[in-house]
């Protein structure tokens, strides 16, 4: 399609819509349900593992929670599949771009659950902690209850197969390459 843009011959020619795979659209949408199933039932057994009161709803919720729990690496074989197949990364500016759209929100979402931290338990008395805590949860495990691990899984993903791209894309790939290179991502 850039080549329609630049080449004045064929700019006039109608570009068809890029259309996704059905396959992986139907399949994403079941993953997303499968990970909307965790979540709820999470609220049914963390309050029954609290409380010590394993009645129906817990283990109703827990055999959910379990079947449900395939909708994660499916994501993220459905990101791999993206980045080596489906739109693979063009040049070292598109992967610039990808992970730009990957670690800005992180950055936005990371710094509000630090604010919502503050609010929830004080503002830090010293301005070291006041760096400590903003610089922390970028370098250490954080702790925003389950939520946005998967970018920190997400974005090495992105550079690392997204880099792999590139320096492959014009060489043969050997199987000791392709093994170094899943032990890499592993």
């Amino acid at each position: 399609t850039i080549a329609c843009m630049t080449d004045p011959a064929t700019a006039r020619q109608s570009v068809a819509p890029r259309r996704g795979r059905q396959d992986i659209e139907l399949l994403r949408c079941f993953a997303f349900l499968a990970i909307v199933t965790i979540h709820v039932t999470k609220t049914f057994v963390s309050r029954a593992e609290a409380e010590g009161a394993f009645d129906s709803d817990y283990w109703i919720a827990s055999a959910f929670d379990s079947a449900a729990r395939w909708g994660v690496p499916i994501f993220f074989a459905i990101a791999g599949w993206i980045l080596l197949v489906g739109a693979p990364v063009r040049s070292r500016e598109d992967l610039v771009r990808r992970a730009s759209r990957t670690i800005v929100p992180l950055l936005v979402w990371g710094y509000l659950y630090v604010l919502f931290g503050w609010w929830e338990e004080g503002f830090p008395a010293k301005a070291s902690d006041v760096v400590v805590s903003l610089v922390q949860p970028f370098v250490q495990a954080p702790d925003w209850g389950g939520q946005l691990w998967y970018m920190f899984v997400y974005i090495p993903l992105l550079l690392v197969l997204g880099t792999a791209v590139l320096v492959l894309r014009d060489r043969p790939i050997s199987i000791g390459l392709l093994g170094f290179l899943g032990l890499a991502v592993a």
